[in-house]
């Protein structure tokens, strides 16, 4: 039976400007009049002004939209997906919260139930197309575990995967994960999938402090885990200019816990815990909610992103994190023979790939 995890915080981030366009482009488009733009406009802003994380941007940005309304700008545009595109861009160039946006969705968005929002529908057809984030699970030369994670999806699929992936990863003697398309997701699975790599002491990963009532929150390791823990072992984590939110805030905990190797590009830069809220029957809003802060760094990654360990254009961080996983099992094996055995990988590996520069 899957274990309930309990999402104490969420990044509602699995799409995220780019992420958005995309998805905007493979829905069909839906005509959108005058009092519906409206509508949005005195939605979002209401939402904005009570609920945005930093309530002095909060009062900048709706000043901008409305400024921006009030110039008549939003009566030129007649499609749904130029006017969310158009809405997110104010909302960026003001606020340069890749977090705050809305989504447009062609079907109809279900309202919210007495406990949560309601996913979008397209929102659910990436999960099941990515399988529910598992995108590829594999066993690299010299027994080096790999693992590929889309993003973390609040679904039962997404942790019986999670579960399987460390089952059958768990006898391999260093893991890599990819996260460099990993645009985010909901913080329980990330926390979930994170407690392999601790053991069951309770390590505290953040602190976030939401504006709403001055309410803290904080994430922790579980004491308990489906399988074996991977302990001892060199972990490594791929990260790239794409990686987001709660891909960026695995990535930073691994790395301020000494607990990974970070080998790929500078991530995002997208921090603040979001909420999603729904607007109206085709659109839904990210509303970012609560600030983040590592129990180690004081701090978090919004604006900066997760700077790597070994820095590598993206395309060549796994070859690298390859090679750095197999020196590492080099210089600490003992047995002559395994030794010799992957230094025969390495060398093989390394002529394949004749500069990493």
């Amino acid at each position: 039976m899957t274990p309930r995890i309990s999402v104490i915080i969420i990044f509602l981030c699995l799409l995220h400007h780019s992420s958005i366009a995309q998805f905007s482009r493979e829905q069909q488009d839906l005509n959108i009049t005058s009092q519906a733009k409206k509508q949005v406009i005195d939605t979002i802003t209401e939402y904005i002004s009570h609920g945005y994380v930093f309530p002095d941007i909060a009062i900048r940005v709706v000043k901008a939209i409305r400024t921006f309304q009030e110039s008549g700008d939003y009566d030129k545009i007649q499609g749904s997906k130029a006017f969310a595109d158009t809405v997110n861009h104010l909302l960026m160039s003001i606020s340069n919260d890749k977090h705050l946006s809305i989504l447009f969705s062609h079907n109809i968005v279900p309202p919210k139930t007495d406990k949560e929002m309601p996913l979008p529908d397209f929102i659910k057809q990436f999960a099941v197309e990515t399988n529910y984030g598992f995108k590829k699970i594999d066993i690299l030369e010299g027994n080096i575990g790999y693992i590929n994670i889309m993003g973390f999806f609040p679904f039962d699929e997404a942790t019986d995967n999670a579960i399987a992936a460390f089952n059958f990863l768990a006898n391999t003697q260093a893991m890599i994960i990819d996260l460099r398309n990993n645009n985010g997701g909901v913080g329980g699975l990330a926390n979930f999938i994170l407690s392999y790599f601790f053991d069951q002491r309770p390590v505290e990963f953040l602190e976030v402090n939401f504006r709403k009532n001055s309410r803290v929150e904080q994430s922790w390791s579980s004491f308990y885990v489906p399988g074996k823990r991977y302990l001892g072992k060199p972990v490594f984590v791929l990260t790239s200019h794409a990686t987001f939110s709660a891909g960026e805030a695995f990535a930073y905990i691994l790395q301020s816990q000494n607990r990974a190797t970070i080998v790929g590009e500078t991530t995002g830069g997208g921090a603040n815990a979001g909420d999603l809220v729904r607007v109206n029957d085709h659109f839904v809003m990210n509303l970012p909610v609560g600030r983040p802060v590592s129990p180690i760094t004081k701090a978090n990654w919004e604006g900066v992103g997760v700077k790597p360990d070994i820095p590598i254009a993206q395309d060549k961080a796994l070859s690298t994190a390859h090679i750095e996983a197999l020196q590492r099992l080099v210089d600490t094996t003992t047995d002559e023979k395994t030794k010799d055995h992957l230094k025969a990988i390495l060398k093989q590996i390394q002529s394949a790939i004749p500069t990493l520069q």
